[in-house]
């Protein structure tokens, strides 16, 4: 199930259009797209606080920025350019921006803004597919912790939670070597939460990806796509 109820990219290339379009697949039940920032304007009047990426290089971009931030808007706004600035990138988060990206943006880039977007929302987490069993090496990149192989307990486009066989503290920075259905996917991710052990829950981490690849992105996109959601619970991070 998506997270939020709609999506709109705004940008001026179709190539960018249909790589951030396809970003929104697994985030929002519905997603459409303006190559102005007029068109977005109405397609906006229509859909219900919809996630909005911004290309900044359209003519009334930032004004836009502002309109939706006074009006309330409570969705993520992920800002991007292929010519970031200082400046720019202050204004952008003053008017309400989630996050300021640049271009070439990788898929697993969009899906990592909106998952740290969602910041205290999460008490209201969209549902996620659970995993058939699924293993995981797990690194810390500082090297404090071995190499250790552990089960994915849950895991959506964007993050898992993983059982690690003790608890690792919240920013550490991790690599995971997933093996999904056979095939191998590389991902480092950040601890964001940890979940204590209770009656029926096994303990774990919440991690957040930040892709390899794009190709991993997209073998991570398969991978949900091929098995379908039998009892979802919670957001895994």
């Amino acid at each position: 199930m998506a997270g939020y109820a709609s999506g709109l990219v705004v940008d001026a290339s179709s190539v960018a259009r249909s790589l951030l379009l396809r970003s929104l697949r697994f985030q929002c039940a519905e997603s459409r797209e303006a190559d102005d920032v007029e068109t977005a304007r109405r397609l906006a009047e229509d859909l219900d606080d919809p996630v909005v990426i911004l290309d900044l290089e359209l003519k009334g971009a930032l004004d836009w920025l502002a309109e939706l931030n006074d009006a309330g808007a409570t969705a993520p706004r992920l800002a991007v350019t292929a010519r970031p600035n200082p400046a720019e990138r202050e204004r952008a988060l003053a008017l309400g921006a989630s996050a300021y990206l640049t271009k070439p943006i990788s898929l697993g880039e969009i899906a990592r803004a909106l998952l740290l977007a969602r910041g205290p929302l999460r008490a209201s987490p969209p549902r996620i597919r659970s995993r058939p069993a699924t293993r995981a090496d797990v690194v810390d990149a500082g090297s404090a912790m071995p190499q250790v192989t552990c089960e994915v307990l849950d895991m959506s486009i964007s993050g898992a939670l993983v059982a690690t066989p003790a608890p690792v503290p919240v920013g550490t920075e991790l690599l995971l070597r997933l093996e999904l259905d056979g095939d191998p996917v590389e991902a480092r991710g950040r601890v964001i939460r940890i979940q204590e052990p209770a009656w029926g829950v096994r303990a774990g981490v919440g991690v957040v990806f930040a892709y390899a690849t794009d190709a991993d992105y997209q073998r991570v996109e398969a991978f949900i796509a091929a098995h379908p959601d039998p009892a979802p619970e919670r957001d895994p991070v």
